[in-house]
């Protein structure tokens, strides 16, 4: 029946030993989804589609729909893991956006329940996927893997508007579970996490989905999953992660659809804007347009100037960054005067706190 197809001879078996079931019942299970499968139009564009009767999407189907009954959020976790990468899924990753925010500990809760504040539970989800031949355990580095053919099954299981959601998520949770540069193995972490943050933005950037659109002219913000200002915060973090990286055509990407969606959600002279603005004249000095880190800089000290005052840290911080920029120039006079400013108001500051 399955063509001798090792894939779906090797779920159906999982499936089989985790339920008990006879065979025969397994058949009827088979024959049941396979019609439905034929009969959908979802399906088109889809890969395996050379597999004889689309066997294997007929086993995970089955698979699927029967953990969902056992554990809904198990079931929902594997959706999500298909905009994220399909190696070294751990904990400790949800555990940290979690941790983060409120926003992504929100979205986290309503989609995978507890599993991302919850080790044990998070465990014992993943066993059930692991006993039905969806995932494997990675010992090394207690972590997950799924296999790259469930991986766009997974994909292909949702609609288009399920995957919109799922991919605002998983750049949520990415996003916020960068680590600051205090933290312990933050470099180790920013290692691990850059597979899931390309993952993401893969998709992104193909045009697979789109994490933010326009409804009459200005933001359609029932579509996004948390809110577009949570998204393009996520974006802004993923923007630094990329940096510190060293993959700095990939952090201007990030910046920039971050800086698209600040100035629509925000304002341009809102804060957070200016944040990501400040962040790109870190990014162009990094890629030596001097030119261009100038203009950002100049925007962002005239933004947080009007907004927090001059001597507010943030204020102080551009001012130090623009006078570094002037260096580089070779126009020392300018910069010593920003440096003036930025030591003379951060003392200031600090005896008055």
């Amino acid at each position: 029946m399955l063509d001798g197809l090792p894939l779906a001879i090797a779920q159906a078996g999982a499936f089989l030993q985790e339920t008990g079931i006879e065979p025969r019942k397994y058949i009827e299970f088979y024959e049941q989804k396979w019609k439905e499968l034929m009969e959908s139009d979802e399906w088109e564009g889809a890969p395996l589609q050379d597999y004889p009767d689309r066997s294997v999407w007929t086993t995970w189907t089955i698979s699927y729909k029967t953990i969902r009954k056992i554990n809904e959020a198990a079931a929902n976790l594997l959706l999500l893991w298909a905009f994220l990468d399909r190696k070294d899924l751990w904990y400790g990753l949800f555990k940290s956006a979690y941790e983060a925010s409120d926003t992504a500990a929100s979205c986290l809760s309503e989609w995978i329940s507890d599993l991302a504040n919850d080790e044990l539970r998070f465990t014992k989800a993943m066993r059930i996927l692991r006993n039905y031949s969806l995932i494997e355990e990675v010992e090394e580095f207690h972590s997950y893997a799924t296999h790259p053919v469930v991986h766009q099954w997974a994909y292909y299981y949702q609609g288009p508007k399920s995957r919109l959601k799922l991919a605002q998520l998983a750049m949520i949770v990415v996003g916020w579970a960068v680590p600051w540069r205090t933290s312990r193995d933050y470099t180790t972490l920013q290692r691990r996490l850059l597979p899931h943050a390309r993952a993401g933005s893969t998709r992104v950037e193909t045009g697979e989905v789109e994490l933010y659109r326009e409804k009459n002219g200005s933001m359609d913000d029932q579509q996004e999953y948390g809110g577009l200002s949570s998204i393009c915060d996520a974006m802004h973090s993923l923007g630094e992660l990329y940096r510190n990286q060293g993959t700095l055509d990939e952090a201007e990407q990030m910046y920039q659809r971050a800086l698209e969606g600040k100035e629509k959600a925000s304002g341009a002279e809102h804060t957070s804007t200016l944040r990501t603005v400040n962040n790109l004249g870190l990014l162009y000095r990094d890629q030596g347009k001097l030119d261009e880190a100038e203009k950002m800089y100049r925007r962002a000290l005239q933004g947080y100037e009007k907004a927090l005052g001059a001597g507010h840290m943030w204020t102080l911080d551009t001012v130090n960054n623009l006078g570094i920029l002037y260096a580089d120039q070779g126009k020392l006079d300018e910069a010593e005067k920003l440096y003036q400013r930025a030591l003379q108001d951060k003392d200031k500051a600090r005896r008055r706190r």
